[in-house]
């Protein structure tokens, strides 16, 4: 079986190898962004003659072309002045420098189509998460830097140290895929992430994919991707350190070191934090949430480099370790019990660009995760050892067969082994191949404004203990590139996600069981929206979106006649949405303010007549987010407001929690000092003090108060 894999794969690959010309001159170089330096990904670069490719996630590109003196080379990028340069002018390294023709929002997005692109031109409802802002530098993990992203709805299981789980669109926490420079964290035990354990140190930027991504990435992509992406060094040095504490005994250190050359960067991230997180859990404060502290280290270190023009290598390596309180439910406390968490993650990526038609991509990561939990309860003892290892490698190749068609072919290969106290020795292996088009019947014109995008994609799975699937999907985009932006896309596709080891496992004993015969949770789901950016009394992004999509075959514990809780495929789900954002800044970037709003209608469409037709649980039906700020001098005022409607907690929908509203403001200033600057941030966290829980039994602290200082050299 493996070998026949691999041949699909090879042969996958083999249809991007073309013929190259022996005799004409190789033409290599890296496109930017004048103003700040930044690599932009899929320009176009091409000769008048047709010859030519578009950039690569670093902005740089290579070809051959038979030598035409009077030919010349024109490089394009949409909201940027395009550039020509004469072939008598090109040399060996060509350093294009592009100038926006206006000031608006030119994110980029990578993780829609595994391919770059920016956001204004994806085929999907995107979004991007800057961690560089002083609002999110302050925050604690990743599960505080998501909360405020349209249709992520955090499930807070406590304050910094309580279990953080991601919803998307719907969709839980195990059908949301989880990527870190491309390598997947979802834990294949559980099927999902803590949020909570995952800090920021290292990372640039989130990026956000909202709708199924099941015909690009495979299992857990039901709702959605987040794509964690790395620190990138400029030329030089580019170090700081960070500290920062806050209420309930929390404290925060963060040391950044980098360096880049011009064809090596390297960086390394020491990331600290403790808290006592030992808060009022009433607007009294005679009750205190007891054991409820939490220590963290973490370490990751990052090399990248060329060693060839055509050849780039990326190394990097992420050492987490935790030690927590697990103080579980007020209904059901464990005042004595202990986590600890220790996960080695190393991952090795290989990118050759050897011409248009040869754009390789080979990655490997392996983790090793060791997850200790003991509770000396006097009546319920526990103490559980989970020990998971993770090989992942993967291979593609992107072949632009024609300047109007691009084709992404490639393999990938897993392999899970669990050693655990409750779960004894299972292991799974995943084989999957999968294809992409991308074709762009208009991109010859160079002229035209209007560019379409249509992209068909198709991948095979194969698990050892979960069968085989195949998510086929079509996703279409007609983008305006011009001074004004306009983006329409839709798509419609199906997804699926493979059972957690401990569904699958988990010994039968007196109170659990797994079930060996689960079948994969399967989507299916139609999207379209339309992203618009413009210019006016500043600068304007809008965007609608809305989607349909039906989940069947939800894995559910239930309890038997014995009151034994078993995993069963019984549930479906119909899961309806419209989500709207506005953005707006002004000239000169004084002034902004972001605001999104989801609606969200998620039923039970299963066969029990107590729980058809009723909203899921933990779903609200309106989440609403604001974020403003204001530069003046050296100061930045900044604040955001959320409101979150109530969220049932039982399945019959015979309980609710009520909505709740969450207040922030923050003050921050900006000092320089020759080549130093510093940072001085301070924020109050619901500013009212509200009390309230998003998962029933578990409290959330009042007002929280937080302070930062962070110098950069």
């Amino acid at each position: 079986m493996l070998n026949r894999f691999l041949a699909i794969a090879a042969m996958l690959l083999l249809l991007g190898h073309g013929a190259m010309a022996q005799n004409g001159k190789i033409i290599r170089g890296q496109v930017t962004d004048a103003q700040t330096g930044r690599p932009l990904p899929g320009a176009n670069v091409f000769f008048i003659n047709g010859a030519g490719t578009n950039s690569d996630a670093n902005g740089r590109f290579r070809f051959k072309i038979g030598v035409a003196a009077n030919d010349s080379l024109r490089i394009s990028f949409m909201g940027y002045r395009p550039a020509a340069i004469a072939i008598g002018d090109v040399d060996a390294e060509l350093q294009i420098k592009l100038t926006a023709t206006t000031v608006l929002f030119a994110e980029t997005i990578v993780t829609a189509t595994r391919q770059a692109t920016v956001r204004a031109a994806a085929p999907a409802a995107t979004e991007l998460v800057e961690i560089n802002s002083p609002q999110i530098l302050a925050r604690q993990n990743v599960g505080e830097a998501l909360a405020a992203a349209q249709s992520i709805f955090v499930k807070e299981y406590g304050s910094v140290s309580g279990l953080k789980t991601i919803n998307l669109r719907g969709a839980s926490d195990g059908q949301i895929l989880v990527l870190a420079d491309g390598v997947r964290l979802n834990n294949p035990q559980t099927g999902a992430i803590d949020a909570s354990l995952l800090s920021l140190a290292g990372i640039e930027k989130i990026e956000i994919v909202r709708g199924n991504a099941s015909a690009q990435y495979g299992s857990d992509a039901i709702g959605g991707v987040i794509h964690l992406r790395s620190f990138q060094p400029p030329a030089g040095w580019a170090s700081s350190i960070q500290t920062g504490g806050g209420s309930f005994g929390t404290f925060n250190s963060r040391v950044q070191f980098g360096y880049g050359r011009k064809n090596w960067n390297g960086a390394v991230t020491l990331d600290r934090l403790v808290s006592d997180g030992d808060f009022p859990i009433t607007a009294t404060g005679h009750n205190t949430r007891q054991n409820n502290n939490s220590q963290r280290r973490e370490i990751l270190a990052r090399f990248a480099g060329n060693p060839r023009d055509d050849l780039h290598l990326q190394l990097w390596h992420r050492t987490n370790r935790t030690e927590l309180g697990v103080p579980g439910s007020l209904q059901f406390p464990s005042p004595a019990a202990r986590q600890r968490d220790l996960n080695h993650l190393t991952s090795a990526a290989l990118e050759w660009n050897k011409n248009s038609r040869w754009q390789v991509n080979a990655q490997f990561s392996t983790e090793r995760r060791d997850e200790r939990y003991t509770d000396p309860d006097p009546f319920f003892p526990a103490a559980s050892r989970h020990r998971v290892a993770t090989d992942f490698g993967s291979l593609q190749n992107r072949a632009q067969l024609h300047q109007t068609l691009d084709l992404l072919a490639g393999a990938e290969i897993g392999y899970f082994r669990i050693n655990s106290t409750d779960l004894g020795k299972p292991e799974r292996t995943q084989r999957s191949g999968f294809v992409q088009a991308e074709w762009k019947p208009w991109a010859a014109q160079r002229q035209n404004v209007w560019q379409l995008q249509v992209i068909p994609s198709w991948r095979y799975d194969d698990y050892s203990d979960a069968g085989q699937r195949t998510s086929p999907k079509l996703a279409v985009a007609l983008n305006r590139q011009a001074l004004t932006k306009l983006n329409l896309h839709g798509s419609v596709g199906k997804s699926f996600r493979v059972p957690g080891m401990n569904d699958l496992f988990w010994p039968a004993g007196p109170y659990l069981a797994g079930n060996p015969h689960l079948s994969p949770e399967r989507g299916r789901e139609i999207e379209g929206g339309v992203l618009y950016e413009f210019s006016r009394a500043g600068n304007w992004q809008l965007e609608l979106a809305g989607f349909n999509s039906r989940i069947d075959g939800l894995i559910v514990w239930i309890s038997d006649v014995n009151f034994r809780y078993m995993p069963v495929n019984l549930a479906n789900a119909k899961i309806n949405g419209v989500e709207l954002s506005t953005a707006w800044r002004s000239d000169g970037d004084r002034l902004g303010w972001r605001a999104n709003y989801t609606r969200l209608v998620a039923k039970n469409d299963g066969d029990d007549p107590l729980t058809n037709g009723k909203d899921l649980v933990y779903r609200p039906r309106d989440k609403f987010d604001l974020q403003a700020y204001c530069h003046w001098h050296d100061f930045t005022f900044s604040g955001s407001f959320q409101y979150t409607g109530k969220r049932f907690n039982k399945a019959d929908n015979s309980a609710t929690l009520p909505a709740y509203r969450v207040t922030t403001i923050a003050l921050s200033r900006s000092l320089r000092f020759g080549e130093f600057n510093a940072l001085l941030h301070a924020e109050v966290r619901n500013l009212f003090d509200k009390h309230f829980s998003i998962i029933d039994g578990y409290p959330l602290p009042g007002r929280e108060i937080r302070g930062m200082l962070k110098l950069g050299f």
